[in-house]
């Protein structure tokens, strides 16, 4: 049995009183608060490692057409460096290209509501090559309409084809 460490944190509150002023200390302890903690992030990381390595590509744009997300899938099709995906510089255009980018932001606002797009789109890797996709996009929209966070699902369309072919 392995020994447990304790957390314990100090919380001090400043007291108004005659003589005063006071402070209130009180010492709490954390450990289990920070085990569950530690223990839902870890979850986060695995989940996140199934999404990583899909055999699909993934990502998530802002309304301004910012990348969010990209999976580590998508990311090597494309020969982007996974670590420089998560900084803010990415936009929808470096990862569809600019006609890709227009077919997404066309999309038709549903207010409340949620449009689901398919669209056949040929992406660009950094070293030149041709990846041949299906994307299957999803833009949410706020009550008014406003865009939100979208989410894009990314098919290998050549890996499809090829595993339709041999069955």
């Amino acid at each position: 049995r392995t020994a447990k460490t304790s957390r314990i944190a100090a919380r001090v509150t400043p007291v108004a009183a005659p003589g005063g002023p006071y402070s209130l200390w009180r010492l709490v302890d954390t450990t289990d608060e920070r085990d569950r903690q530690e223990a839902a992030f870890s979850h986060l990381q695995y989940i996140i490692n199934y999404l990583d390595h899909a055999p699909a590509g993934f990502f998530s744009t802002q309304p301004d057409g910012q990348i969010a997300y990209v999976n580590a899938t998508l990311a090597g099709w494309l020969g982007l460096d996974l670590a420089q995906t998560t900084d803010g510089a990415l936009t929808l255009d470096d990862i569809v290209g600019a006609d890709g980018a227009k077919l997404i932001s066309r999309i038709e606002a549903a207010p409340g509501g949620v449009r689901v797009e398919t669209f056949d789109i040929d992406l660009e890797a950094k070293t030149g090559r041709t990846v041949p996709v299906r994307i299957i996009h999803r833009a949410d929209f706020d009550a008014t309409g406003e865009p939100q966070p979208s989410r894009s699902l990314v098919l290998d369309r050549l890996a499809h084809d090829s595993d339709r072919e041999s069955a």
